[in-house]
């Protein structure tokens, strides 16, 4: 049996691949073709394949109402991808800032997936707050995984920043 810090942190590896796979992808059709919203595609794939692998790992894979959630996170995190349509005029630039925004927003949004899984087994939310969450909540989510991502990016532990982050948002949630 996996335990719960073994299926985050492989959780946490796939996403940050799923987001490398989505940066790369960012950039290589940028660079080629520099037309704002060319990727849109190919990175909704990405964004879908990514939320039901690790709703399957974590055992929701018949979760009702996840991909709307998932589309109400990209948008409450995509400033970053939205600022970074502004440059792909630009060669070069434009496709490099393309591809770190779209890893950026790949990232997060598997991490505010982990968090949901875990917050779901542990009985902190229920399966009504995927179809009724409040924007306040996703925000916060948002916020917290932006934190988890950059902290495992440093080499820091995912576990403790998982953790700590659900216990942040349960108190300010409860």
């Amino acid at each position: 049996m996996t335990s719960r810090s073994e299926l985050n942190r492989d959780a946490l590896l796939s996403t940050l691949a799923w987001a490398t796979t989505a940066a790369g992808t960012a950039f290589g059709m940028r660079f080629f073709i520099p037309i704002p919203g060319i990727d849109i595609g190919p990175l909704t794939l990405i964004t879908t394949t990514m939320t039901r692998r690790l709703a399957a790992r974590y055992g929701y894979d018949s979760l009702s109402g996840l991909a709307v959630f998932v589309g109400v996170v990209v948008g409450a995190a995509s400033g970053a991808k939205l600022a970074a349509e502004v440059l792909t005029l630009v060669p070069g630039l434009g496709a490099g800032a393309n591809a770190a925004a779209t890893f950026s927003l790949h990232a997060i949004t598997g991490v505010v997936l982990i968090l949901v899984f875990n917050m779901l087994k542990d009985g902190a939310i229920t399966e009504s707050f995927i179809k009724r969450s409040p924007i306040g909540a996703i925000s916060e989510l948002v916020g917290l995984a932006t934190t988890i991502v950059a902290c495992v990016v440093r080499g820091g532990d995912g576990n403790d920043a998982i953790k700590e982050a659900i216990r942040k948002f349960k108190r300010r949630f409860p």
